[in-house]
């Protein structure tokens, strides 16, 4: 799987097509006849992008709150609340 970023409308051989694969995408539509990699479907599985970024917030949330209520600061903080 690769990724790379590529000026847009610079008249780059394909832009059109990938600009009309990108609207099919973002309306939900099955775009292309390019399969998703086995690879990227073990790691995504079954769940949606949204899903998966609720997903890490709380993660990160969860793992900043563990970290700040081992601060010094946090007992300070927690008696004025």
């Amino acid at each position: 799987f690769e990724l790379r970023w590529v000026p847009g409308h610079k008249g780059l051989r394909g832009n059109e097509l990938a600009d009309v694969e990108a609207k099919k995408a973002a309306e939900g539509k099955q775009g292309g006849t390019l399969a998703i990699p086995e690879e990227l479907k073990r790691l995504v599985g079954n769940r949606s992008l949204s899903a998966l970024r609720q997903k890490e917030k709380e993660k990160i949330t969860k793992d900043w709150e563990e970290s700040f209520s081992k601060s010094p600061r946090y007992k300070k903080l927690k008696e004025q609340d």
